[in-house]
Parts: C-alpha cells; structure tokens; sequence
C-alpha cells in the first residue's frame, strides 16, 4: 500500500521548501486525504527555501566582536550578546523574520480535521514534512563528516558561551584600567572567533551549494503514514478525541510550517498533544525524548512516560531514544508550550535513516508508526494523560 505516495512523488524528484515539487506534494496530499473522506484546508504562507543565511548571520557575529574588541569592549559585548539571543531563540525569531521578508517564494500547510464522536476533550495533530533536506554533497558521500559535525558544534557552542563571559569579565576589568588583563581575555576569545568563522562558512557553503536529496524516506514515508491513518480514523473516530492530519511545508527551513501551523490554527495548549513523524520507513521505529545537535529540545514528560508504557505492551520493538537529529515540526510545538514527540526511524548510531530509498523501506515499520499512534491516541481518548 506503501507504493501509492513513495513510488508517484518519489519519481517526480526533490522537493525544497518554497519549490514547485512541494507544491505537487501537498497537493496529492490534499488529494489522498480528501479520497479518505477528510476536509482539508491549503493554508500557503511566505518561506524562504532555506534558513542557512540566518544562522550564518548569527555565527558570524561573533568574530565580528572579536574585530570590534579593539575599538569597543561595550559593542563587542552588544555583538556576543545579540548572537546569542540570535541562536538561541531561532525557534522565534526565525519565523518572524521569514514572515516579514519572504514576500514571494510560498510554502503551504495541509490539513484535515477528523471529529470525535462525542465531545471535543483532547486534540491531537500529526504532522508530516513534506519538503527534502538541503545538504553539501561531500557531506552527504561521506559520512563520517556528518559524525564529525556534531562535535563539532558542541565545541563552537561551548567556546561562543566562554567568549561570552571573557567579554563581560573584560567590561569590567576596562573599568578599572586593566589593560593586560583585558588584551589577554581578547587573545583567548580569537579560538571562538576561528570556530565560530569556520561554522559561518559552512553554512553559507550550505546556503549556496546546498543541493536538496531525494531520498524516499525524507519524508515520503511520514506523508504515506498520514494518509493510512486518515483512512482508518475516519472509518472508526475516537470518542472524544479531534484529530488533525497536517502535511506541512518548508520543515526543514526552520520548521516553518508548523510554526504556521500553530499560528492558524491556534490550537489549545492544554488539550493537545502533538505528534511528528519523521523517516520511519528505514531502520528502527523510535521515539525521540530529545532532538537538537547543540541545543537539544526536551519531548514532554508525561508523552515520554506514555511512550514507555506503549514500547512495553507493543508487539514489536519500540524504544523512547535521544536523537541528535536536527529539530524537526515538534520542536516549534514544544518551544510554543504545546506537549509533542517525534516518531522517528533510526540507524544504529541513534541518527535519522533518511538516506534510504524506495526499495529500502520496509512495510513493516510504516505498519508499526501507524499503531503506534493508535495507542497513543487511544490512551490519550481513556482520558490517560487528562
């Protein structure tokens, strides 16, 4: 059954965010959701095709200090600090910014609404990307650069925290004239200012000659689970659970889409529970309790209890993992105070499988990820996590 979404777009090539082989993707999303009897809604927004130049721009900030130390302590401060906030609230701010200057590329976000059968308690959204990652092909060919990222930003982010307090310790020393001191806080910071430089031009390599992978389970797999749900969903509704099936746009530009998603819809922050499913055709079937290389996003507590007390009772195997993955749509949910996991299929080495293409994925997990959110549902509708 997996064959209807993989084996259609996956032939019709990549996807980028803001591209027309998205545009093509949500619409057979539209069309496949409709045929199981859900109405949906296109809901386009404004998306650049990649968020690489705003995190170039941030990193970039900090050699900048290091130049202005010479001039300015105070605005090499400024600088330090205002990269922080920068990288820091990206979840924020980063949408914001698309918003207001992404005035012709559009992405859009799919969803459909199933009603419960008696009164509206709970609301769960299950999202599916429906865009490909950009990567640098030497990355892509060569794995090991791709372990060796990870380190590396924790070092650059661990150094750009000490560049921070070399700065503010140095404010102070320049107040009381004490000059030796403060020339050697500025030698120390040039390791952040190299560090920080080499990440810049990797995501400008990125920005540039990013080129975006057609890989079927990135996340044509996510997209083909959405649409077997909503077909046994609207057969046998929950009681009093609303479910919502979004196909979402321009993810992995800063998971843009359900950052739209959430500001449309404005659903209850209370009452719903959000779910991602992210490359689940390849590999093992996880539950992700973290995801984030550097600044990793916490699931919620009690959905990574009720993920534990599935994987046991489930008839296959089913794990709650830290992932380094890259923060997907349920890191906007859960910056934005909502409860979410990611349902997420992974290697041996705990990353994302989504390398793998139409004869790799196994029918198996799509079948898994599918019950699996069944359960979760059906427990959230028992009234398990009121």
């Amino acid at each position: 059954m997996h064959r209807s979404i993989i084996r259609l777009l996956y032939a019709r090539g990549s996807r980028p965010a803001a591209s027309r082989g998205e545009t093509i993707a949500l619409r057979f999303m539209v069309t496949q959701l409709e045929s199981c009897g859900v109405t949906t809604q296109n809901r386009p927004f404004p998306s650049f095709s990649t968020s690489a130049w705003y995190y170039a721009f941030a990193y970039a900030l900090f050699p900048a200090a290091t130049v202005a130390y010479i001039l300015s302590i105070p605005t090499a401060l400024f600088l330090v600090i205002t990269g922080t906030v920068l990288l820091r609230c990206d979840l924020i701010i980063w949408p914001f910014i698309n918003r207001m200057f992404a005035l012709t590329s559009r992405s859009a976000v799919v969803a459909g609404i199933i009603p419960p059968v008696k009164e509206k308690l709970h609301t769960v959204v299950i999202t599916a990307n429906t865009d490909n990652r950009r990567v640098l092909l030497p990355v892509f060919k060569w794995p090991f650069l791709e372990r060796l990222k990870l380190p590396f930003l924790l070092l650059v982010d661990l150094t750009r925290v000490l560049q921070l307090l070399m700065y503010m310790v140095a404010t102070g020393l320049d107040a009381f004239n004490m000059y030796s001191q403060v020339m050697y806080l500025w030698r120390l910071s040039h390791v952040s200012a190299m560090l920080s430089l080499l990440t810049v031009l990797f995501y400008l390599a990125q920005a540039m000659h990013g080129k975006p992978v057609s890989c079927a389970n990135d996340n044509l797999t996510g997209m083909q689970v959405l649409a077997d749900l909503a077909g046994e969903i609207t057969k046998n509704p929950f009681q009093y659970t609303e479910v919502m099936l979004a196909a979402v746009g321009a993810s992995h530009s800063g998971a843009l889409g359900a950052s739209h998603l959430i500001r449309t819809y404005k659903p209850d922050r209370e009452s719903t529970f959000f779910f991602n499913i992210s490359a689940v055709g390849c590999g093992r079937v996880a539950m992700a309790s973290s995801e984030g290389t550097t600044r990793p996003i916490l699931a919620t507590d009690d959905l990574t209890d009720l993920g534990y007390v599935i994987g046991s009772n489930a008839p296959y195997a089913l794990e709650v993992v830290s992932t380094p993955q890259r923060r997907s749509d349920c890191s906007m949910a859960r910056s934005m105070g909502y409860r979410a996991m990611t349902i997420v299929g992974l290697m041996p080495n705990n990353r994302p499988a989504f390398r793998c293409n139409e004869d790799d994925i196994v029918q198996e997990n799509l079948d898994h990820t599918r019950d699996c959110l069944k359960r979760m549902i059906l427990s959230i509708d028992q009234h398990a996590l009121a």
